[in-house]
């Protein structure tokens, strides 16, 4: 088995498969209907998922959420960092090679 490609802020990341997306009461979730699990996510994660709608780098992930929010470079990228380490964990998006 391959082992998963260590994310930088270089490293472009993408969803890695379709999922249902709906929004109940004040909740996002995010639906893999073949494998049965569901995933909510909160204001950040939600705006980070649909972030990765297309292929874009973790920098670029960043800016994005800098210019919206009033959040520091290095917290930011330490903090996108961990939620799309959850992410590929769980099989939701995959790294490319950068």
């Amino acid at each position: 088995m391959k082992s998963p490609v260590p994310l930088r802020r270089e490293s472009v990341v993408e969803r890695s498969r379709d999922l249902t997306f709906t929004e109940v009461a004040d909740d996002h979730l995010a639906i893999d209907v073949e494998a049965g699990y569901a995933w909510a996510l909160d204001g950040i994660g939600h705006r980070v998922w649909e972030l990765l709608a297309s292929p874009g780098t973790v920098a670029s992930i960043c800016e994005s959420l800098m210019a919206e929010y009033d959040v520091d470079e290095e917290i930011c990228l330490r903090d996108v960092l961990a939620l799309l380490g959850t992410f590929v964990e769980e099989g939701l998006v995959t790294v490319g090679e950068d």
